[in-house]
């Protein structure tokens, strides 16, 4: 049974290694927000980068907009825009836009997955062929909100404006996401009993908790790259977590007193998390194809 578990977290371990850029129990990952509140132009807007890379992005998207089949489209001629500004400052354009077409009061758009962590807001206004900038910012949470206002001379205003409301929105879905992947995996192993659900949904409320508040505070006090150390200890401890209530909760003994079960319940354990990791890995997929 020990070498069972010692594989079990090893692979766990390894798995978290090598898959750093997606995010488990339905995607707790770091993302930045900006909102226009007075959004009356059609205009186009990104997140230029310190650096020429990050994560995933290098501009890899440019070949969805250089290639166009006959007369671009608004779209790509704006990414064209966008991909030829140069930046005062040296900061680099990584292919993510968002698009306002000035029909609304209000405009936010997120960049929801590896959000560059040191950044400038480029704005740029089709209908008269000019950018506005605004100053450096840096990521102060691990969900950062930013609301924006044009100068009117090329620059932009932005101040952090955290929005407690959807955080807790966005944690609540996450959660229940979670939960219902586990359950539907709980029904499979055959712990579908009243009694097991309950530990189930208490065990996984208390890690998802302990989860998202280690990541916040970690991001909001280290940064970017040690939120993403600590996101990996954080997953091993929530499965090492589960696999011990788990084995506690769901396990018997025979007649010599011996406890029968355990494997069944660390695998089951790794099986939940496995599950949800693929699950968010798929949400995350649908969100950067959304937010191309």
């Amino acid at each position: 049974m020990k070498k069972t578990a010692s594989f079990i977290i090893f692979a766990l371990i390894a798995a978290m290694l090598c898959t750093i850029g997606a995010a488990a129990d339905c995607g707790p990952h770091s993302s930045v927000t900006v909102t226009f509140p007075e959004a009356e132009a059609e205009f186009y807007v990104t997140l230029l980068s310190e650096k020429k890379s990050y994560g995933p992005h290098n501009g890899a998207y440019r070949d969805l907009y250089l290639d166009p089949d006959g007369e671009p489209d608004a779209s790509t001629a704006a990414y064209l825009k966008l991909n030829a500004y140069r930046d005062a400052d040296g900061f680099y354009f990584l292919g993510m836009i968002g698009e306002c077409n000035g029909e609304t009061d209000s405009f936010d758009w997120r960049w929801g997955y590896y959000p560059p962590d040191v950044f400038k807001v480029l704005v740029y206004y089709p209908s008269t062929d000019s950018f506005a900038v605004s100053g450096i910012l840096k990521q102060y949470a691990f969900s950062s909100y930013f609301t924006v206002r044009d100068n009117g001379d090329g620059t932009l205003s932005v101040k952090q404006s955290y929005n407690y409301l959807r955080e807790a929105v966005g944690f609540g879905v996450r959660v229940c996401f979670t939960l219902a992947v586990e359950l539907a995996a709980a029904w499979m192993f055959g712990y579908f009993t009243p009694d097991k659900y309950r530990v189930i949904i208490t065990v996984n409320i208390i890690t998802q908790v302990l989860l998202n508040l280690g990541l916040n505070a970690v991001n909001f006090r280290r940064g970017f790259i040690m939120m993403a150390v600590t996101y990996v200890l954080l997953e091993i401890l929530v499965f090492a977590i589960e696999g011990v209530v788990y084995t506690v909760k769901f396990t018997t003994f025979d007649e010599s007193g011996k406890r029968c079960g355990v494997q069944k319940a660390w695998i089951f354990s790794l099986a939940a998390n496995v599950l949800s990791f693929v699950a968010g890995w798929f949400i995350i997929q649908g969100e950067m194809i959304f937010n191309k």
